[in-house]
């Protein structure tokens, strides 16, 4: 799915989104930089689509809109179909923390929000195919959050390959999770040996991508005269990626982080 940044007039919704996932065929949630989680539908109450083709958009009205008092700024939000589960991570409004709030779509007040230990950059999360366990990638560390005991949250953190790389995109394949990194390239974590998969060296494989457009921001050097790309090379951010039905065919997307370049990166990789 994609949505604009920002949506203006009746949903009330003046943050830009942080995150969007389905729910199913016709329903999908957003979460946004003032901690608001919305619920939207494709469809009207007489169950036709909702779709203005003359302008693009979906329904502007949310069915739904949570309000979480226990997290704000949202960063990205993902919903489990094996736990019927909506994960979004953010930081709490009280203390500066990072914390994961699991909300119950089939009872929107029932909610658990767990701290978690590492603050810096927590961008993305993704859940796994069949079990109630999830995925929060940060900076340095790579984090699993199993919500399988109703008591308790058990949380299980692994250091990056190589520090400060940053975690940008993540997808379960079965016990298998996907990392797509701030360099350019792609890693992968086997959830049941709780290790990367490496190769004979013992390293973790990597997938290093090639290469995209990059150019320099001319709005944002409009006063500066000096071009960041002359004579560099700069690489991307994974900002998403997915895979088909098979699991054999993997696409990859995303760009530059730095304000003063603009630029892109796609690919199938099969």
């Amino acid at each position: 799915a994609v949505v604009s940044r920002r949506v203006r007039g009746s949903s009330g919704i003046n943050a830009e989104y942080g995150g969007v996932s389905w729910i199913n065929d016709f329903v999908l949630c957003t979460g946004s930089k003032d901690g608001l989680v919305c619920i939207w539908t494709i469809l009207d109450v007489q169950g036709f689509s909702n779709y203005e083709s003359s302008c693009g958009l979906y329904r502007k009205t949310p069915l739904e809109i949570v309000s979480n008092h226990d997290i704000d700024r949202i960063r990205d939000i993902h919903y489990s179909p094996a736990c019927k589960k909506l994960a979004s991570i953010g930081y709490g409004k009280e203390r500066d923390e990072a914390v994961i709030s699991l909300l119950d779509v089939n009872n929107v007040m029932a909610h658990r929000v767990v701290q978690l230990p590492q603050m810096r950059e927590n961008m993305a999360v993704s859940g796994h195919d069949t079990m109630p366990v999830f995925a929060v990638g940060s900076l340095d560390h790579l984090l699993l959050v199993d919500d399988r005991d109703p008591a308790t949250v058990d949380l299980t953190s692994a250091k990056l390959p190589d520090p400060a790389q940053g975690v940008r995109s993540l997808s379960f394949q079965g016990d298998i999770i996907t990392v797509g990194a701030c360099r350019t390239s792609l890693m992968f974590y086997d959830v049941r040996k709780r290790d990367y998969i490496t190769d004979h060296l013992l390293s973790p494989i990597r997938r290093q991508l090639q290469y995209g457009f990059v150019a320099d921001n001319y709005d944002y050097h409009q006063h500066r005269p000096t071009s960041l790309t002359l004579g560099k090379s700069f690489i991307h951010s994974i900002m998403t990626h997915c895979y088909d039905d098979s699991g054999l065919r993997l696409f990859a997307a995303g760009g530059p982080l730095t304000l003063e370049l603009v630029g892109n990166y796609a690919a199938i990789w099969e």
